[in-house]
């Protein structure tokens, strides 16, 4: 995460684990470095623009069969937008239809296992877009090679 009070939260909660501050847009990670990612609530705040970046670098620093889970708010557009959430200061938001984060997600490679559109749990009155997705193992004969 970027917002360092995010970043303490997560630590008292979880203190056993490894926490980075750091921009989706400039992640600094090996490649296949990860067996999974959960992205909720992460690429509305990206620019549109730069999603299929962010994307493709999620797919490099994934292992073959990792998962990835993105969660986006549904709609058109984007702009700086208050919520009680953020103590009412302007945010940047990118809203997605669904068929618009699906695309975005194959084209970086990955194969959409499920993909959703959901009430917000909260009755914030917004609903929420999720795709569970796979980066593809290796063809077989690889496979073989990579674990001989």
């Amino acid at each position: 995460d970027v917002v360092p009070e995010f970043l303490k939260a997560a630590r008292r909660r979880l203190p056993q684990a490894l926490f980075r501050r750091m921009d989706v847009c400039q992640m600094r990670f090996a490649d296949c470095s990860f067996d999974g990612i959960w992205a909720s609530a992460v690429l509305l705040h990206v620019e549109r623009k730069k999603i299929p970046s962010v994307l493709c670098s999620f797919y490099n620093i994934l292992k073959s069969g990792g998962m990835l889970c993105v969660i986006v708010k549904h709609g058109k557009g984007e702009g700086l937008i208050a919520e009680e959430l953020s103590g009412n200061r302007k945010r940047k938001f990118t809203f997605f239809l669904k068929s618009e984060m699906e695309r975005y997600i194959r084209e970086s490679g990955f194969k959409i296992l499920e993909s959703t559109l959901q009430k917000d749990v909260l009755g914030r009155g917004v609903k929420w877009v999720s795709v569970l997705a796979q980066k593809p193992l290796p063809p077989k004969e690889e496979y073989r090679k990579i674990n001989v």
